[in-house]
């Protein structure tokens, strides 16, 4: 008789491998995770409280889901990121990169927003606790806000926490890759962080080229979640807490340390450049090449013919030139949306 159970080969661990990989020590990430979460829970229960208490109180509205609600509909304009309202200048309305994290598009802007703070950041403030997470998500907030003005500064309006959650996002890559011989799933987590890692960098690298620009028009954040996840990234590996204490490891911060520190002074430079340029140009636009407000026009006396054109101006006397002007047709345009080629630049 053959004894099969000695003559058959052991039987495949199948993924055991990608979901219990063999680590380092006593001490486990998961098992670390011995703080109460309090700033996420209050920053979801804030957010949601204001979209809905917003959104039923919204007089015209074409459906519950479908309405742009929160600190906005109390305080309209006043609360989401603007550069400029035509030639007003809103630079220095500072509350603005804060509280536009308080008014979302619609139902499924606050759902995923709301959805990904909970599942990500749970987990990192119980580890980290509430005051690395909740330091890192506000200051996400407000490094998207500008890093977002900064290469659209004429966009609508600029709305939503994504800056903060992407930061979150960047901020458990990190605490994934200062803690991977000390955490059970790290598999499982890189896995789900770094498509959206991709995705991240992707719709910035769209963002940024020519048809970015009309792409922008839908008022997608791509800048601010590309600076809130970097941020998230590089504050997390300087500040967040690691269960590694080799010298190689303490080598790899000092030459991020490095990297990072460059990446934040040129990043200054660039808020600095930003905050002193009026009127406001985009990243890449030549100096000649700013404006405050945009126009589309029919004028026979300017013009000599009936053709719609843009028309762009960088001053208030500009714009009363053309609003003043007898026998013009005037309309709001999205700029994205003009013909370059025909486009006025200030009086004729």
């Amino acid at each position: 008789l053959v004894n099969r159970s000695q003559s058959c080969p052991a039987k495949s661990e199948g993924f055991d491998w990608f979901f219990r990989p063999a680590v380092s020590g006593s001490v486990l990430v998961e098992n670390a995770r011995d703080r109460r979460p309090l700033f996420v829970v209050v920053q979801a229960v804030l957010a949601v409280v204001l979209w809905f208490t917003a959104a039923l109180q919204t007089a015209e509205r074409p459906s519950l889901f479908e309405t742009q609600a929160g600190l906005d509909t109390w305080f309209s304009g006043q609360t989401a990121v603007r550069v400029h309202r035509d030639c007003h200048d809103l630079r220095g309305d500072g509350w603005r990169w804060v509280t536009y994290q308080f008014t979302h598009g619609n139902f499924m802007h606050i759902a995923i927003n709301v959805g990904m703070l909970l599942v990500l950041g749970l987990p990192l403030e119980r580890f980290h606790g509430y005051l690395r997470v909740a330091t890192v998500f506000e200051l996400g907030v407000v490094t998207g806000g500008l890093f977002q003005a900064m290469f659209t500064p004429h966009m609508g309006a600029l709305i939503g926490m994504s800056g903060g959650v992407f930061a979150l996002i960047g901020m458990a890559f990190a605490e994934v890759v200062t803690n991977w011989r000390q955490m059970r799933w790290r598999y499982v987590k890189l896995t789900t962080i770094i498509p959206l890692l991709l995705l991240t960098v992707v719709a910035f690298c769209v963002h940024i080229t020519e048809d970015g620009k009309k792409f922008s028009a839908t008022a997608t954040g791509a800048a601010a979640h590309f600076a809130g996840c970097v941020f998230g990234m590089w504050a997390s590996l300087l500040c967040g807490r690691s269960l590694k204490t080799k010298n190689s490891f303490e080598t790899f911060c000092n030459v991020f340390f490095l990297v990072s520190l460059c990446f934040v002074l040129t990043w200054l430079i660039m808020t600095i450049r930003f905050a002193s340029t009026w009127p406001p140009r985009s990243i890449g636009e030549g100096e000649d090449q700013g404006w405050c407000w945009v126009r589309q026009l029919k004028s026979p006396e300017a013009f000599g013919d009936n053709v719609w054109r843009c028309v762009f101006c960088s001053d208030q006397a500009c714009v009363g030139h053309w609003s003043a002007m007898n026998n013009t047709n005037i309309r709001f345009v999205y700029h994205g949306a003009c013909n370059m080629s025909t486009a006025v630049r200030g009086v004729l």
